[in-house]
């Protein structure tokens, strides 16, 4: 945990799996890439938000893959993204509760629950079904990422 304006940083992922001080720079990298993709406009991402911690996972996921697969496919990369994005949500979703709770606040740093709740069923649906079974718009999401991941070897 880092101290910045009297409030407690996370430096972890909220699973504790994953220490941020190697992802921040890649994941705003990421971010601001998937924001030109979508045309949306580029706001920094902050340690201890849920998306947040969605591109860190991401990112050690693919880094992880890749190192074992060379020659990997935007399509290959696209699953990895997905388990990794089923992996955070469902944590973050079956432990809100835990990971908002003032003893995790105290010992972990501040996390900040996401914009949307977790009572979405498209999320839940998503979570449930293999990157190969969603519908193409759900892909679509998975792809763009992919894609970034491959084509910006900094971020990787």
């Amino acid at each position: 945990m880092s101290q910045e304006s009297g409030k407690n940083i996370p430096t972890v992922t909220a699973d504790g799996e994953i220490k941020y001080a190697p992802y921040d720079a890649k994941v705003q990298a990421l971010h601001n890439g998937n924001c030109d993709a979508y045309g949306w406009k580029y706001t920094p991402l902050t340690p201890g938000a849920y998306g947040y911690d969605n591109l860190v996972r991401t990112i050690y996921e693919v880094e992880r893959y890749l190192a074992e697969k060379k020659d990997a496919t935007d399509l290959d990369v696209a699953a990895v993204v997905h388990d990794a994005w089923v992996k955070n949500y469902v944590y973050w979703r079956d432990n809100i509760d835990k990971i908002l709770s003032e003893e995790t606040q105290k010992q972990k740093g501040v996390y900040r629950k996401p914009f949307k709740p977790f009572t979405d069923e498209i999320r839940d649906k998503c979570a449930a079904t293999t990157f190969a079974d969603l519908n193409e718009e759900q892909r679509l999401k998975d792809i763009v990422l992919a894609k970034l991941l491959l084509m910006r070897p900094s971020v990787i």
